[in-house]
């Protein structure tokens, strides 16, 4: 079984692109939210960002969740006792179609990550 690791949510990120979501979206970020705070985030389901995204996103140290067309983007952390955390970036739609102005997930935490 591989290692689990805690998560943190803060600055009100969540609840913003909660907002943001659809409503198919919705429900998909609070169970999620929910199992990551009760179990924390298995290590075989981080996968790494890329360091320059192909839409000029700067992610490198970041780790990214897959659930169905919707992610999460987290920031590896140490908590105060020194266990290894990930704090939350961002939530959101991993892919548009070409045409669509939306954010993605990955547009959604590129600032926030910048401003750690």
């Amino acid at each position: 079984m591989a290692p689990r690791f805690p998560v943190v949510f803060a600055e009100g990120w969540f609840e913003q692109d909660v907002d943001r979501a659809s409503p198919a979206g919705k429900p998909i970020a609070q169970v999620a939210r929910a199992r990551f705070e009760r179990e924390g985030i298995d290590r075989d389901d981080l996968y790494g960002c890329a360091e320059l995204g192909p839409d000029n996103t700067r992610l490198g140290g970041c780790f990214k969740t897959y659930h169905d067309r919707w992610g999460f983007v987290w920031f590896p952390i140490l908590l105060s006792d020194g266990r290894p955390a990930f704090r939350f970036l961002a939530f959101g739609v991993r892919h548009h179609p070409p045409n669509s102005h939306a954010p993605t997930v990955y547009q959604l935490a590129h600032p926030r990550r910048a401003s750690l």
